[in-house]
C-alpha cells in the first residue's frame, strides 16, 4: 500500500514508500505524520528542504523496512526541528520587513492626518504634535520588535500573509493607542506622576513611545480612564 501519492513537486523529491503487509498502528501513525510534515514543507519552501526530505525518507524507510518505529520517530523529530528552525528564521525576516512597511504606512497616514487637521480640523492638534506622536509611537513599536526578535515565536505559522499582516498592524495599533492616550493626558482625564507645563510635551512623547513599545501600557491607561474597559478586558470569555 503506497502511503504517498504524486505531488506538484518533482516525483524524485517526494517521500514515497510501501507499507508492509499488515502494518502496525505505530507504522501507520508515523507514515501519516511524515506525510503531514511533507505537506507543510510543500506549502512553505525551506532552505533546509533537501536535509528535511533526507530525514523523512530515512524515517519512512527505517520504520517500514526494519520495523523500528522508535528510530523512525527520532528521525521525524529531527526533520520537524529542522523545518521549525527554517520556518522560524524566514518568518522573522518577513515580520521585520513587514514592520518596516507598517512604519512607512504610519508615515503616510500621519501625513494625511496632518493635512486634515490643518485644513479641516485645525483645533484638534497641531501638525507638529501629530507628527511627533506618530514618530514616537512608531519608534516604540520598532524598538519593541528589535529587542525581542530572537524570542519571537513564529515557527508554527505557515501563512506568510498572516505574518505580514501581523507586523504591519503593529505600528498602526501603536499610533491609534498613542492618539487616544494623548487625548486622555491632554485633557487631564487621568494624571500620573508630576510634571510642569514645560515638560508636558515630553510626557506626551514618552507616553506615545510606550504605547508602541507595550500595548499593555496603553491598555492600563484606557482602563484607568474608562473603568468599564478594564473590567471588560479582564472578564473571562
Amino acid at each position: 500500500m503506497k502511503i504517498f501519492g504524486k505531488r506538484e513537486l518533482r516525483q524524485q523529491d517526494s517521500v514515497s514508500t510501501e507499507l508492509p503487509q499488515g502494518p502496525s498502528a505505530d507504522q501507520i501513525v508515523l507514515a501519516t505524520q511524515i506525510r503531514a510534515l511533507e505537506e507543510r514543507l510543500a506549502r512553505r519552501h525551506s532552505s533546509s528542504e533537501k536535509e528535511i526530505r533526507v530525514l523523512l525518507r530515512g524515517a519512512a524507510d527505517v520504520a517500514t523496512q526494519t520495523g523500528d518505529v522508535e528510530k523512525g520517530k527520532e528521525l521525524l523529530r529531527q526533520a520537524q526541528a529542522a523545518f521549525d528552525q527554517s520556518l522560524q528564521t524566514v518568518n522573522r525576516n518577513w515580520y521585520l520587513f513587514a514592520l518596516l512597511m507598517g512604519v512607512v504606512g504610519v508615515a503616510l497616514v500621519g501625513a494625511g492626518v496632518t493635512w486634515l487637521t490643518s485644513s479641516r480640523f485645525p483645533g484638534l492638534a497641531s501638525p507638529d504634535t501629530i507628527l511627533a506622536l506618530f514618530t514616537f509611537a512608531g519608534m516604540g513599536s520598532v524598538t519593541s520588535v528589535l529587542i525581542r526578535l530572537t524570542s519571537l515565536d513564529l515557527k508554527a505559522e505557515l501563512s506568510r500573509k498572516f505574518v505580514i499582516y501581523l507586523a504591519i498592524a503593529k505600528p498602526l495599533v501603536a499610533v491609534s493607542f498613542a492618539s487616544i492616550v494623548y487625548v486622555i493626558l491632554k485633557n487631564h482625564i487621568i494624571t500620573f506622576g508630576q510634571w510642569s507645563g514645560e515638560s508636558e510635551r515630553a510626557v506626551f512623547w514618552v507616553a506615545a513611545f510606550l504605547c508602541g513599545f507595550s500595548e499593555r501600557f496603553a491598555s492600563d491607561i484606557l482602563g484607568r480612564a474608562i473603568p468599564s474597559y478594564s473590567s471588560h478586558r479582564n472578564s473571562p470569555r
